[in-house]
């Protein structure tokens, strides 16, 4: 069911910062990130957009094993009628080594 939704939605990485410049709560990075040369390694940092019938950004990282997580945002009405909502990984992509424009053109 989540792979043919996946399949139909178009997958953005958007930007990609270190896991310590997050840490450091740092906004510049030294040099701007030039897709066709910046290589993707555990502890990258990811916004990512999913275009589809319904639209949505999340971040995530690059795990230690080199690989990305998709998910898709989930919602439950609780017994006391509120929602609670939280995502379901459906995929997990290997992109550690891969330029960012490598990993855009290949998700």
């Amino acid at each position: 069911m989540y792979k043919d939704w996946f399949f139909s939605c178009f997958i953005l990485i958007f930007s990609v910062l270190t896991l310590m410049q997050v840490a450091q709560c740092q906004t510049a990075v030294e040099a701007p990130i030039v897709p066709e040369s910046y290589t993707l390694m555990p502890g990258d940092n990811l916004l990512v957009t999913i275009l589809g019938k319904t639209t949505y950004s999340y971040t995530t990282y690059v795990t230690y094993d080199g690989k990305m997580t998709i998910n898709i945002p989930m919602s439950r009405i609780m017994e006391d009628g509120s929602s609670k909502h939280y995502s379901e990984v459906i995929d997990a992509i290997k992109v550690a080594k891969l330029t960012l424009k490598q990993a855009e053109d290949s998700i």
